[in-house]
């Protein structure tokens, strides 16, 4: 018995004695088992010691060679000319298989079936890790969405991210541009659900907009039907593939920043109603629903504002939308209106420029 008992030290002693070592050990294997692991897709790649062109040269790795990710990107998207073609993609740290860690430029890299981890990656480093991580818990809520409740909180939650993400994109579209233009990001709507990227402003800037295709369709999933009528409306306020836009239907871009109000083609009126039946019927999206009804009187009564159509039928439509016992509008909007209706009138008097349909002015 004494035996066993001083056999059954002894290895218990020696067990204690390797956990610090098996700890370790189990550590590097986790991380080296459950790292995944890439092939290179280019030849003479530098793995280097710092996510930049400027960091020194640890090791140059052959087309075909493995490596492993470590998990780590750089907080920056980069342009570089490789072989004639720009490209615009993260530094990602990795672990060659001769065990030298250092960054290497993820456009080196074939992400064919890891398309995904291509996304997250460019998203951490174009909006760091808060943000992103911002944006999956939105998109795990889009992709689970099964709703007792409407999609307001929801609808907001995006809106909210998007414009954040609008400010970065305005920023890295001026800092990632060149002579060739802009890079391409348009991976931006793989990652971020119900919002398209579209280049503005001459080509100089990338801005995401809504898309309200994408929600209406999410707002048949839910219980509610205000987030069915609400989306409903703004496919109507912005027909074109129901994606928003600076210019939505009451309005119709004549230039790359600016354009005439369609005021006369009975749109203002026909969506005021529409808004103005949603206000009675519903508490749901106040704030969006009068943001529309005031982008829709600004359209009217705003003095810079001009006009597509004829003084006859602008005349027609305003009246009647005064006419009209709209809730939605109230007191200072009646006034503004009659004040313009009047001034409509009278436009050459007033400066106002209408009928530019025609050419006329």
């Amino acid at each position: 018995m004494k035996k066993y008992w001083i056999l059954f030290l002894i290895v218990t002693i020696g067990m204690q004695s390797c956990k610090p070592d098996q700890a370790n050990g189990s550590k590097d294997g986790k991380e080296n088992s459950e790292a995944p692991k890439y092939v290179l897709a280019m030849d003479n790649l530098r793995l280097r010691n710092a996510p930049t062109q400027e960091g020194s040269i640890l090791a140059t790795l052959a087309k075909g060679s493995m490596v492993s990710d470590l998990g780590e990107v750089s907080k920056k998207l980069e342009v570089i000319q490789i072989d004639s073609l720009a490209y615009c993609e993260p530094w990602i740290k990795v672990k060659s298989a001769d065990g030298i860690e250092g960054w290497i430029y993820a456009a080196g890299i074939d992400f064919r079936g890891a398309m995904d981890s291509l996304w997250d990656k460019r998203l951490i480093a174009l909006v760091g890790r808060e943000m992103r991580d911002s944006v999956i818990s939105f998109q795990k809520k889009i992709t689970n969405v099964q709703f007792d409740a409407g999609l307001e909180g929801l609808f907001r939650e995006g809106q909210a991210l998007r414009d954040e993400i609008n400010t970065i994109l305005e920023k890295a579209s001026f800092e990632l541009s060149d002579a060739s233009g802009l890079p391409d990001l348009f991976w931006l709507k793989e990652v971020f659900p119900c919002f398209v990227p579209q280049v503005v402003a001459e080509g100089t800037s990338y801005y995401l907009f809504t898309d309200f295709k994408q929600f209406l369709k999410l707002s048949k999933k839910t219980t509610e039907k205000y987030d069915d009528e609400f989306m409903d409306i703004c496919t109507h306020i912005y027909p074109v593939d129901s994606i928003e836009y600076f210019f939505p239907a009451w309005s119709i871009q004549t230039w790359d920043y600016g354009g005439n109000s369609l005021l006369g083609r009975d749109i203002h009126h026909d969506i005021l109603g529409k808004l103005d039946h949603f206000r009675k019927s519903y508490d749901f999206f106040g704030p969006e629903v009068l943001g529309f009804k005031q982008m829709i009187v600004d359209d009217i009564t705003n003095a810079d504002v001009s006009y597509w159509e004829s003084q006859e039928n602008i005349l027609k439509e305003v009246n009647a939308i005064l006419k009209e016992n709209y809730a939605l509008l109230n007191d200072s909007d009646r006034i503004a209106l009659k004040v313009r209706r009047d001034q409509f009138l009278e436009p050459a008097r007033f400066n106002i420029v209408l009928n530019l349909r025609s050419g006329e002015e």
